[in-house]
């Protein structure tokens, strides 16, 4: 049940990101344990058809492509998060994402995925959270303008031109694309880290007064209204006095 609500409140933190990352989390046996609405737009499934599933049952690699391997990519990526406690950046994987009642069809995707740990009240790692970005669209002009520069046939340049003119485009894009990933990333580990504090501080509060996790946040916020300084703050200055 504690797992239950960690991964409720993680899924909480998406809810501002609805139309931005792709996020979905996993715990420790690799089922979709939450999602955002980015999440079922990019991977072309609802969260019905998403929750409770392994992550590779609901996206198997595509068996028309003898060189797939980004499921095993992936495996030993998330096993490593968890295993270290810390993030983990794929950067470029090429897994490709079963067609919704495409009878095994498969469409061919490149992606740039990010895998961090989540943790519970007593700081175990209880999963992990993927953040991607599709980067096909980058990916296929990247080849299309490798194909190009290979050939010397002048008639081509009007072609490579117009390849360059498209990867000035989509490489801006995909600068947006990771700047916004990075500021998320740093918005959702600044999130955790403060309810990480005021957790602490509610339990401090409930073994000195004898009260309840409600009553203890009371008293937290009543200090923060009273010093004026935000709940967070109040919460690390009490743990940091207890502790030292």
């Amino acid at each position: 049940m504690k797992e239950d609500s960690v991964f409720a409140e993680q899924e909480s933190l998406l809810a501002p990101r609805v139309a931005r990352t792709p996020t979905m989390l996993l715990d420790r046996q690799f089922r979709i344990r939450g999602l955002n609405g980015a999440f079922e737009h990019v991977s072309q499934r609802s969260r019905s058809d998403l929750l409770g599933n392994t992550v590779f049952d609901v996206f198997p690699d595509n068996p028309a492509d003898p060189g797939a391997g980004g499921s095993a990519d992936l495996t030993n990526s998330l096993e490593w998060v968890l295993r270290r406690g810390h993030s983990h950046n794929m950067w470029v994987q090429r897994y490709d994402i079963p067609v919704p009642g495409g009878a095994g069809e498969f469409v061919r995707r490149v992606w740039s995925p990010v895998n961090s740990p989540i943790f519970d009240q007593d700081g175990r790692v209880i999963g992990v959270a993927q953040r991607v970005e599709d980067i096909t669209t980058l990916d296929t002009v990247l080849s299309a303008l490798a194909g190009s520069a290979e050939t010397t046939v002048e008639d081509d340049v009007p072609h490579r031109l117009e390849s360059l003119g498209a990867l000035g485009i989509v490489l801006a894009r995909y600068r947006q694309g990771r700047e916004v990933l990075a500021a998320e990333n740093r918005d959702l580990r600044t999130a955790m880290e403060t309810r990480a504090v005021i957790e602490q501080a509610k339990g401090i509060l409930m073994g000195q007064r004898g009260c309840g996790p409600d009553e203890a946040f009371r008293l937290l916020t009543s200090l923060s209204q009273s010093t004026n300084r935000k709940v967070r703050d109040v919460a690390a200055a009490l743990v940091d006095h207890t502790v030292n």
